[in-house]
């Protein structure tokens, strides 16, 4: 029971291993937008005399306006939307889990009030 539970306690945080992981997280969707477009030059490359049976129209210039296409939108999509989101959850999950800022900043809020004379924040 001992060795069991020793195994399952949390240690002490090193920042670099998270970091480390979070840096992996965030550069996933452009090693798929790669992975993407390499995928779509190898098929094309492969198959282009099938493609050109059933897609006339379907040439290099017009696989690679796809690619950039695909690899703009992923990058909007994840400034615009998932990025501002990523960073927010962050925030609520430092605030709810009583992050060291926050303990200072109550404290900070203690003496302030202290020093305005205001009780209880009112």
């Amino acid at each position: 029971m001992g060795i069991g539970r020793a195994l399952l306690k949390q240690s002490k945080p090193k920042l670099w291993l998270g970091g480390l992981r979070d840096m992996i997280q965030r550069t996933q969707a452009y090693y798929a937008m790669i992975n993407a477009g390499l995928l779509l030059i190898t098929t094309y490359t492969v198959r282009e005399a099938t493609i050109h049976e059933y897609a006339p129209w379907m040439t290099w210039p017009v696989i690679l306006g796809i690619i950039a296409l695909m690899m703009l939108t992923i990058l909007i999509v994840d400034y615009k939307w998932v990025y501002p989101s990523q960073i927010a959850f962050h925030q609520h999950e430092a605030f709810k889990h009583r992050s060291m800022i926050r303990q200072q900043l109550d404290g900070i809020e203690k003496k302030v009030d202290i020093l305005l004379g205001v009780k209880n924040g009112k």
